[in-house]
């Protein structure tokens, strides 16, 4: 059920084009999922801390496949300045070089 669940959100950010949207209007509700989840990661296999991220991602925007696709086009411009510390433990505990990669 989790791994199936998991799918179908990255199935819709994948599937999500790129959106015209201020990613500095992304920036807080972003930076408190990083900050959330980059601690209860810490540990994981990288594939479950990846899964974690893209579900409290769909969980914080409500799984709203607008917004999600505002997220998937803007997610590393959004978080790069803004919580710059949050985004490189997430990107350390999915072993990514970007967020957009730690969610497709």
């Amino acid at each position: 059920m989790f791994i199936h669940r998991w799918r179908v959100v990255v199935v819709g950010l994948l599937l999500a084009g790129a959106a015209a949207a201020d990613p500095s209007a992304l920036s807080a509700p972003l930076c408190g999922v990083l900050k959330g989840v980059g601690p209860k990661t810490r540990g994981y296999e990288p594939e479950g801390a990846r899964a974690q991220l893209v579900l409290s991602i769909a969980a914080a925007f409500d799984y709203d496949a607008s917004k999600l696709k505002e997220v998937r086009a803007h997610i590393d411009d959004a978080t790069v300045k803004s919580c710059p510390k949050d985004r490189e433990v997430m990107l350390g505990n999915t072993k990514t070089k970007t967020l957009a990669e730690a969610i497709e």
